[in-house]
């Protein structure tokens, strides 16, 4: 035993590695909140139709592009296909603001439950400094 050694740098363990459970939190988050957000967008359009919302004249109907568009060969098939499906434009508003309010939801509950089971804030690593008074010598 040397006159250092507890001064020895130890190889650290095993940093803290996250559980399992919370990386499929996060795949599960990451499929299920567009599916969730596709099918709310699609019935509030639904029903969007039936009230009298003015706002939603202007975003009811099929989306069109610039006949530049329908003449180039690559992207005349893509923009049949977008072109063919009614009220895009309200589906995508929808979609997009459901996909913002479901995710920021489900993230903060997420941290709420990280932070409750979670793991410790502070380690023996990165604790704050102990507060210790010492006697002021003169000499």
């Amino acid at each position: 035993m040397t006159k250092y050694h507890k001064y020895e740098r130890r190889t650290p363990e095993a940093a803290h590695k996250i559980h399992p459970i919370w990386t499929g939190i996060g795949c599960v988050m990451i499929i299920i909140v567009p599916i969730m957000s596709g099918a709310a967008a699609q019935l509030l359009v639904d029903f969007a139709r039936t009230q009298p919302w003015p706002f939603m004249n202007s975003l009811y109907g099929y989306a069109r592009f610039p006949d530049s568009v329908y003449t180039t060969p690559i992207l005349s098939t893509a923009a049949n296909y977008i072109s063919g499906i009614p009220n895009l434009y309200a589906l995508t508003l929808f979609f997009v603001v459901i996909v913002l309010i479901l995710s920021g939801v489900l993230s903060f509950a997420y941290a709420v439950v990280y932070r409750v089971i979670g793991p410790p804030r502070y380690t023996s690593q990165d604790a704050p400094a102990q507060r210790v008074t010492t006697k002021h010598y003169t000499r």
